[in-house]
Order: structure tokens, then sequence, then C-alpha cells
């Protein structure tokens, strides 16, 4: 899993605010999140045995790379990028800081866990 700075996970914190990302979250139907990010159903058992021993905190991708295809009226994205547990927490507490700086307006979901 590719380690991020922490430029980064206040850029991506930002981004989550304005709605410019999609995450696992936004997914009521757990079993759906294969089907929206893609690359998922398409793992091999060595990527899958990575993601059970290590799995991470948050999948997302930027709505600017979603197919033009929906299922189940989710988007869908031919690419996925991962953060780990600490580094959810990181951006997720930032985010919580942008809601309180900025107003609850956001295109990010309702906080889960």
């Amino acid at each position: 899993m590719k380690t991020h700075t922490p430029e980064e996970l206040n850029q991506l914190a930002l981004d989550l605010f304005k709605g410019l990302v999609y995450t696992d979250r936004h997914i009521a139907d757990q079993m759906m999140i294969p089907r929206v990010f893609l690359p998922l159903s398409f793992a091999g058992e060595q990527q899958i045995d990575e993601i059970l021993r290590n799995p991470p905190g948050l999948i997302y991708e930027y709505m600017s790379q979603a197919s033009n295809v929906a299922v189940n009226g989710y988007p869908m994205f031919l690419s996925c990028a991962f953060l780990s547990q600490d580094e959810t927490e990181v951006v997720l507490a930032r985010y919580r800081e942008l809601r309180e700086i900025l107003g609850e307006e956001s295109g990010a979901p309702e906080e889960t866990g």
C-alpha cells in the first residue's frame, strides 16, 4: 500500500469535503464495493491475501476517474486507491475540522465508524 505524505492527506480531506472523491463509505451495500471499484473484482490471490493481512482504512477514487457506466446507481471506477488505517484517521480528522470551519455542506457521506 502506498504511503501518503501529510500534504497528500490534507488535499484528500479537502477534496473529500468538496465532493470530488468517492469512497467505500459512500456505498451502503458493502457487497457492491468490488462492483464499484472494479479492480477489486479482478484482484489475484496474492493481492487478496495482502488486503486481508493489511486491510485498508479507506478505498477511494476521484470522481473525475469514474467510467461512463453505473452499477445499481453507483459510479464505477476502473482504478482505485487505498489509505492505511492510520492515514484514514488523519484524513477523517482533517475532514471533521473542515466541516467545523466551513460548515456541513459537502459531498462526503456521513461518517461511519
